[in-house]
């Protein structure tokens, strides 16, 4: 919430399901003039259920395409990938077209910095540190999705290490 008060985004109201956690912080959100409102027990918000539903598809049909079995390092990622990808469409509530993310960042969206290519995409990496040796300069790994920073970083898989790395400069190749 703080990160969207930096930004200059007025929220009034917070739907959310009877969740413990948020009715012991109700007190600090009524205090900032951010209205909670809980559903019942058992129940559950139509618009964020509909959402998480969204999501878990699009990763389902991204898991189901991807030519090698998904491990767990990249699930998180995965999801990373689908709520951006779903907060780059414009809402149909909007009458400027719009996407929700270039709300919250208060900038237009570059298909080339922010979208990027596929999750799961296999590329080689250029190496940070190059010399005149025979080491190689580039490296094996999954692309992850974009780090929206605006500059045109992508976070990947490392193949090498199996850690996650961060670079601007890829080739995507097929695998």
């Amino acid at each position: 919430l703080g990160q969207y008060g930096q930004r200059r985004i007025d929220i009034r109201l917070f739907h959310s399901n009877n969740e413990k956690g948020l009715i012991a912080l109700f007190t600090s959100y009524s205090v900032t003039g951010i209205e909670l409102v809980l559903c019942g027990p058992d129940m559950h918000v139509p618009i964020i259920e509909n959402a998480n539903k969204h999501i878990k598809n699009v990763m389902r049909c991204i898991i189901t395409s991807l030519p090698y079995t998904c491990p767990k390092i990249m699930v998180i990622h995965l999801v990373h990938f689908a709520v951006n990808r779903r907060n780059m469409r414009p809402e149909g509530t909007r009458t400027d077209n719009i996407s929700p993310l270039e709300v919250f960042k208060g900038r237009r969206l570059s298909m080339k910095k922010d979208a990027g290519d596929s999750f799961g995409s296999y590329a080689q990496i250029s190496n940070t540190q190059m010399n005149n040796t025979m080491a190689a300069r580039t490296t094996g790994a999954i692309l992850l999705g974009p780090t929206m920073n605006g500059t045109g970083t992508f976070k990947f898989l490392s193949l090498k290490t199996f850690s996650i790395v961060m670079a601007n400069h890829f080739k995507i190749l097929p695998i």
